[in-house]
């Protein structure tokens, strides 16, 4: 957990989350990562550190995410807002393969 974000509310955002990643939904004991506390709307962006703004992240997902809030949607090169685990619902966006090996994108935004 990072060092910008109070201890008790870092602790409260992976209780909420179920101590899964609120992108891919991986648990966090199945990795053996330790996972980050995501500022969906980035602070350079005018993000708050408050609980409405901040979710649980896996290594990898909070990487590839880093301070965007927009990409291309790779199947139709369209702009699309990302994926926003305060607002949107995870199902409408993504589903597994059916053998849990793929995480797949079902909107722009999930995509």
């Amino acid at each position: 957990m990072t060092s910008r974000v109070p201890s008790s509310l870092a602790r409260m955002v992976a209780a909420r989350a179920f101590h899964r990643c609120e992108y891919c939904h991986a648990p966090q004991v199945a990795t053996g990562q330790t996972f980050h506390i995501d500022h969906i709307l980035p602070r350079r962006a005018g993000g708050r550190t408050s609980a409405e703004n901040l979710g649980l992240a896996c290594p990898h997902c909070n990487y590839a995410k880093a301070r965007r809030t927009w990409a291309v949607d790779p199947a139709g090169s369209v702009t699309a807002r990302l994926f926003n685990p305060r607002t949107d619902r995870w199902d409408e966006h993504f589903s597994w393969s059916d053998d849990y090996q793929q995480l797949k994108g079902l909107t722009t935004i999930g995509r």
